[in-house]
């Protein structure tokens, strides 16, 4: 799940080019490159929090990684920012 309060902060930033901004934008909506890759609702810790909550999920917690044993992009880091709202 992208942390829109981190990519929020990435888009802001003014050290990022233009072209670091649109890879920023493809983070935040999906790079909508095929019908799959397409993101409908942002969140960050607290939202994320908060709904996993009203799920009946407790004791959530933010997490570095998942240790899947490969990498995907919840490890993603751009421009030396952790993109990824890890939750466990």
């Amino acid at each position: 799940v992208p942390d829109l309060t981190t990519l929020a902060r990435m888009y802001l930033d003014k050290s990022f080019s233009l072209q670091e901004r649109w890879m920023v934008t493809k983070m935040i909506y999906g790079a909508q490159s095929d019908k799959y890759d397409y993101h409908m609702v942002g969140f960050n810790e607290d939202t994320l929090t908060l709904f996993l909550n009203e799920v009946g999920f407790c004791n959530i917690e933010r997490v570095g990684n998942f240790n899947l044993g490969f990498q995907d992009t919840s490890e993603m880091v751009y421009k030396g920012y952790f993109v990824s709202l890890n939750m466990a």
